[in-house]
């Protein structure tokens, strides 16, 4: 497999649905056009690109077939709704199987009224497709039934095995390497959960969000619910085609560095070191309209102590560069390296989801307002439910021209509730129409933002770059050892996040009792695991006092790490 095949073959592994990831593209066909034409079309789609007609075996190869057959779904409806249409052809792919050692990673629908295809939807897996593909497979497909001439197959193009072949050069397998010790380098020094905040349901403290949806006294919307809201602003776009125009910036930039600036005066970290999607088309030019997966996560470092706006910018665009540069590598050997890194530090990384993905340059806006500059319409924000995903907070750019679209996405609405995903988005409204004329330095832009910092009280404590809610730590150890047989406590003879632990049969060693804080940990995204464990025979008369623990007779201390104490 090619490495972007890795990437999401490792991630269908540990998600262990098959279907997730699947990528979709809606075609609506002018008159004249019949099964037949799609069905033409289709054809030669298969034949041009290798990766529709590829089975992906679960060793980790892949097998072009070169014959073959693909139903194409015809379903006879009224001349309906176009929301209604895409539902039913939606339904009609999503309800066919798919194993990817045997079946072709795509499948057709089309939705015909009176001998007339009304629209048609191409489903691709992941494992086939990313979203710049499936862009160009749509296009494709939309010229061919547009112009019966355009079907046919064409010069070969670059393929996914053509591709495979060229990542073991070893020049590309040096970039891939170099790739892995740029992600651990920073993997052992970035906070995993900068937007680490209470849950709502703490009793007495307000999440990441204000009080108000999700926030303390509200109806929690459920445990664990993860939606997105999506931002439309015309003031956002008419700002950003302002800042384009006095500096040097693409809008893409502009908005990633209004972003960050948002969260940086919310979370109080001034380095940023988060995953976005990789541009990996950037660098080789056959990869420009290539049909398959390169989709992978890059690890985006960016500053934000002292700077204005515009130098912001010009930060977020050398560091999306350095780590574009960098997001060539074997998924499979990062998350080894990710693991021995969680270790060691006693962290959790939920394995890089996007924060930032950038989609815009894929779409054209939806129409402007016609009430004209003097009339702008207001911003509307419009909720949605989504999948679950471990991102506690993830950003998605739509459309930066005409209209500005950004998603705001929270994995979970208990933590960080629906008020605080519109806060943040208003904040970067706001920061963007405050920059649009001037540049703002670092007091204008706290102005423009108007958001107070996440609040942390004594309940907190700041160890290896990352904000640990000592409360939470503590539901770790009484989640994995039982309450009242281990104890933590933020400092102990100046070390920090000291475990005081029953021993037992099962747990007799610091290393058994660090390896089952870690296989728990993911459940609490505020906490850490103890830095330091003390085993003790029987739990204490008080467990709240460490003297109480310290009187009784220790069987074992130690970090529990493997290596290095």
């Amino acid at each position: 497999m090619t490495l972007g095949q890795l990437n999401i073959h490792k991630w269908l592994s540990r998600s262990g649905a098959v279907a997730y990831g699947m990528q979709f593209r809606r075609v609506r066909p002018g008159p004249g056009v019949g099964v037949a034409d799609f069905a033409e079309a289709l054809s030669v789609l298969l034949t041009r690109h290798e990766g529709l007609r590829t089975h992906y075996l679960p060793d980790r190869r892949q097998r072009v077939v070169d014959s073959g057959e693909l139903p194409l779904r015809v379903l006879e409806v009224d001349d309906t709704d176009p929301a209604d249409l895409d539902r039913v052809l939606d339904d009609a792919v999503n309800a066919l199987p798919y194993d990817p050692a045997t079946d072709l990673p795509v499948s057709a629908a089309v939705a015909v009224a009176d001998g007339r295809v009304l629209a048609g939807v191409l489903r691709c897996s992941h494992l086939a497709a990313d979203h710049k593909a499936m862009v160009v497979l749509g296009a494709e497909v939309e010229e061919m039934l547009a112009d019966p001439a355009a079907r046919v197959v064409g010069p070969p193009r670059h393929q996914p095995v053509d591709q495979a072949e060229a990542e073991q050069r070893p020049s590309m397998r040096r970039r891939a390497e170099a790739s892995l010790r740029y992600w651990g380098d920073r993997l052992r020094r970035m906070p995993p959960n900068p937007l680490a905040c209470p849950s709502s349901r703490g009793p007495g403290e307000s999440g990441l969000g204000e009080p108000g949806a999700g926030g303390p006294g509200a109806a929690a919307p459920g445990p664990g619910e993860s939606c997105a809201a999506e931002m439309v602003s015309h003031a956002g776009a008419a700002a950003l085609a302002r800042i384009e125009a006095r500096t040097s910036l693409d809008r893409s930039t502009i908005v990633l560095a209004a972003v960050l600036a948002v969260l940086s005066e919310r979370t109080g970290y001034s380095t940023h070191t988060f995953c976005a999607l990789s541009n990996n088309r950037f660098f080789d030019r056959r990869l420009t309209d290539y049909v398959g997966t390169l989709a992978i996560s890059n690890l985006v470092e960016v500053d934000c102590l002292r700077a204005t706006f515009d130098e912001l910018g010009e930060r977020v665009r050398a560091g999306m560069v350095r780590a574009s540069m960098n997001a060539l590598y074997n998924a499979y050997d990062l998350h080894a390296i990710a693991e021995r890194v969680e270790h060691e530090r006693g962290v959790a990384f939920n394995y890089f989801p996007p924060i930032f993905n950038n989609a815009a340059n894929y779409f054209r806006s939806r129409p402007a307002g016609d009430g004209g500059p003097a009339a702008t319409p207001p911003t509307e924000f419009t909720w949605r439910p989504m999948e679950s995903t471990p991102a506690p907070l993830r950003f998605d750019l739509w459309r930066i021209d005409e209209v500005l679209v950004l998603d705001g996405w929270t994995g979970d609405a208990d933590r960080i509730g629906r008020a605080e995903v519109e806060a943040v988005l208003l904040a970067v409204e706001r920061l963007l129409v405050a920059a649009a004329d001037h540049d703002l330095d670092g007091p204008l832009m706290s102005a423009a933002i108007d958001l107070p910092p996440v609040p942390r009280g004594e309940g907190w404590l700041f160890v290896d770059s990352c904000w640990v809610r000592l409360a939470e730590a503590q539901q770790l150890l009484d989640d994995v050892f039982g309450p009242g047989r281990a104890r933590l406590f933020g400092e102990v003879g100046g070390r920090p996040l000291v475990a005081y632990v029953e021993a037992t049969e099962a747990v007799g060693t610091p290393e058994e009792a660090h390896a089952r804080c870690l296989s728990r940990l993911s459940a609490h995204p505020t906490a850490m695991a103890p830095r330091h464990y003390v085993l003790c025979e029987g739990a204490a008369t008080d467990p709240d006092e460490p003297s109480s623990w310290q009187r009784r007779r220790v069987v074992g201390r130690g970090s529990g790490r493997l290596a290095g104490g």
